[in-house]
Order: C-alpha cells, then sequence, then structure tokens
C-alpha cells in the first residue's frame, strides 16, 4: 500500500534565502575563466567520486503506463531517517554527468541519500521506454519521488535541476501551487533553461555551432537507437533534412510527445511564465556569461515578488561550469557545495 503523501498549504513559510544567497562570492578559477573553456573543461575534467567505492541501488521506475526511467541510490546506513537529493540532469546528459556524480558524493558525504536521476531514454536506457525524453516531463520527476516516500519511507526530499533539468523541477514545483507534499522541501535550479524558445534562438547562433553539433549528433544517435528497439513508432526518413535542434523538435520531441509544433513544445514546457506560482524554497543560480542558456530570459524578472524564490547570478561561470578559485570548499566546483550549504540551511543545520 502508498504511503500518503501530506500536502501543505499556502501558509507554508518562506525561508530566508535571501540571506543565504547574499553571502555566496564567487570568484571563477583564473586559467578557464573564459566561458566557452569553463563549460567544457567543466565537462570533462577527471575526477573522482567517493560514492563510486560504495554499493549503487539501481532501480527502474515505471513513471506512466508502460515507460520508465532509471534511477541510481545511494544510500545512508539508515536511508528513512535521512534527508535525499533527487539530481535531475540537463539535455543529452545522463546521470552520469560530472555534475551528476559531483553533487551526489558530496551530499551523500554531508549525510543525505542521493539520487541520480535519468530522463526517459538517457543513462542506456532507451529500452525503458517507447517516447523520447523532453522539458515538459515534470511528471517523472515527481513519480520517483512518491515512489522513494512510499517504498524506502523518505520524509525529505530535495532536487537539483542542471540545465533542462532546472526547468524541469521547476516546472513541477509550479504545478503543484501551494499544494506542496510536506516530504518536498526544496528546489535548487543550476542554468536554468526556462525560456526554450529564448535557449534555442541562442543555441543556433554561429558562435554556438560547437554546442549545437555535439547536441545534435547526440539526439540523432539516440533516435537511431529508439528506432531500432521501436520501429514502428519512429521513421527515419526525415532524419537526412534535419540540421538543427529546432528541425528535429518539429520532426520527433514535439510530435511524439504530445505537442502539434516545436512552438507549442517550447511554450508549454518552459516554465518562465509560472514562476510565480512555486510556493517552494527555491534558489536559481544563473552566469551572465552562459553561453547558450541566455541570461536576458531573467531580464523581466519572472520571479520577483515571490518570496519563495533567491535568484543569485553570476557574472562568469559558463554554462554549468562554475570551476572557482579554491577558497573554503575543498574542490573548485563552487556549485554543488553551494547545493548542499542551501539544503543544510532548510534544515536549519
Amino acid at each position: 500500500m502508498l504511503k500518503l503523501m501530506k500536502t501543505t498549504s499556502s501558509t507554508r513559510e518562506s525561508p530566508d534565502l535571501h540571506s543565504l544567497t547574499a553571502r555566496w562570492r564567487y570568484e571563477p578559477y583564473l586559467p578557464v575563466r573564459n566561458r566557452d573553456v569553463m563549460t567544457i573543461l567543466a565537462s570533462v575534467l577527471p575526477r573522482k567520486y567517493s560514492i563510486n567505492n560504495l554499493p549503487i541501488d539501481t532501480r527502474v521506475v515505471e513513471v506512466a503506463t508502460g515507460q520508465s526511467v532509471l534511477i541510481h541510490c545511494h544510500w545512508q546506513q539508515n536511508r528513512a531517517k535521512c534527508p535525499t537529493i533527487i539530481i535531475v540532469h540537463g539535455m543529452e546528459g545522463s546521470g552520469q554527468s560530472k555534475y551528476a556524480l559531483g553533487t551526489a558524493d558530496k551530499a551523500f558525504q554531508a549525510g543525505f541519500n542521493a539520487v541520480r536521476f535519468n530522463m526517459r531514454s538517457c543513462g542506456g536506457s532507451e529500452h525503458l521506454s517507447s517516447t523520447l525524453y523532453n522539458a515538459s516531463l515534470s511528471k517523472d520527476v515527481d513519480v520517483v519521488a512518491k515512489k522513494l516516500i512510499a517504498r524506502d519511507g523518505i520524509e525529505k526530499i530535495f532536487f537539483a535541476g542542471f540545465s533542462l533539468g532546472g526547468n524541469i523541477i521547476l516546472k513541477m514545483a509550479a504545478e503543484y501551487g501551494d499544494k506542496i507534499p510536506d516530504e518536498y522541501r526544496g528546489i535548487f535550479a543550476v542554468s536554468p533553461a526556462i525560456d526554450l524558445h529564448a535557449s534555442i534562438a541562442e543555441i543556433l547562433l554561429a558562435r554556438n555551432w560547437l554546442y549545437h553539433q555535439n547536441f545534435i549528433r547526440g539526439l540523432k544517435a539516440r533516435l537511431m537507437r529508439k528506432s531500432k528497439l521501436y520501429p514502428n513508432l519512429y521513421d527515419l526518413g526525415p532524419m537526412a533534412r534535419i540540421r538543427n535542434i529546432r528541425e528535429f523538435d518539429e520532426a520527433y520531441t514535439a510530435p511524439h510527445g504530445g505537442f502539434t509544433s516545436a512552438d507549442d513544445y517550447y511554450t508549454r514546457a518552459s516554465t518562465k511564465n509560472r514562476l510565480k506560482e512555486i510556493c517552494m524554497p527555491t534558489i536559481m543560480v544563473h552566469a551572465v556569461d552562459d553561453p547558450f542558456i541566455p541570461f536576458h530570459m531573467f531580464d523581466s524578472k519572472p520571479f520577483e515578488g515571490n518570496p519563495f524564490i533567491s535568484f543569485c547570478s553570476t557574472k562568469s561561470g559558463g554554462h554549468v561550469g562554475f570551476i572557482s578559485q579554491s577558497g573554503g570548499d575543498y574542490d573548485r566546483f563552487w556549485i554543488e557545495h553551494r547545493i548542499v550549504e542551501f539544503m543544510k540551511h532548510i534544515l536549519g543545520r
């Protein structure tokens, strides 16, 4: 029998997140201060993770009828009594992305359970779902969280999302409004793609050719793998004509995700216009020099007036980079330490 989740009302108090983020000072590591070097190096730099030496509980979780995702769980000895973080990766990433592993490692060392979430068909899970991932699938994360509560007795859950994953968890929070499950304690969104129209326009700029080519190659390769598993669902005919992400979304992501067009998908999946609905403690961190998630998305201050959201901007950091001078952290991955600090702040540690 599933454990019923309690929901809060609009009387939930907003925490003092602004005092926390006001103390944060990000100083980029000078040798990699360039936004592109910062972005690329953070994604490829070899790293060691202590959690790799510990048992990993890998699970297949059904999130909709016939559709499942893969999660990797790192449990403390008494998991039910420990707070948990669910980490959601970005576009063409996975639970194996370095930022996901790094965040899980730091959270685990701080006494948290850590769950690395793979979106549909990511992390080698193409066979678990006939559908493709997209930026609107907030319900998938919600279902996983509810099943952790029911199966493992988890009482406190935080969510960290990177890039596309940041948009997804913000969307989930907005959809709950003031009816948040009591177990859901906070959201941390890093370089969140809250406006897909703006993000796609930016990635298509000539100066972002390298990033764009990497994304489109990955999307096409994934579709090829899906077509072998589900030949009746995916017509590869349009593939040769596709030159960019918008065309891919028009031909595949939108129709297979239940949208009428790429524009319909971008509009309905973006969280920018729903940020004021969020009633869960939330921090968003975004770098002014992010190369392909444009900072101007935040110029209109779509979160203004919402006491539950604290927005932290940094002059540099690239996209999900934030490699820093050593400072007081034991390594240079500044954003991962801030996620753990945020969770401790909410818990009063």
